[in-house]
C-alpha cells in the first residue's frame, strides 16, 4: 500500500523517469533490499536512458541517499 501522501510529493516533485523509478523502488516493504538493476527495471517498462535519468533525479531530489560517501549503495526514502 503506498503513502498516498508521499505519491502526490513524488509526483509534483520527479519527472516521468524519476517518478517510475520512485514507484518501483517505493512497491517494497520498509527495509527490504534490493539489487537494483536496469535489467531487473525492464519488467516494469523501464528503458535504459529512463533507469539512469530516474536514478540520478530521485539521487537529485534526495529520494536516494548513498549509505556513505562514495558508495553505489543506497537508501531510499519515500519522502
Amino acid at each position: 500500500m503506498f503513502n498516498l501522501e508521499a505519491l502526490s510529493e513524488a509526483a509534483k516533485n520527479l519527472n516521468g523517469s524519476g517518478l517510475k523509478m520512485w514507484l518501483y523502488l517505493n512497491k517494497n516493504q520498509d527495509g527490504f533490499k534490493v539489487e537494483l538493476s536496469q535489467a531487473a527495471c525492464r519488467d516494469w517498462g523501464i528503458k535504459k536512458d529512463s533507469y539512469y535519468n530516474g536514478i540520478k533525479e530521485l539521487i537529485i531530489q534526495r529520494y536516494l541517499e548513498p549509505v556513505y560517501e562514495g558508495s553505489n549503495i543506497y537508501y531510499f526514502y519515500e519522502k
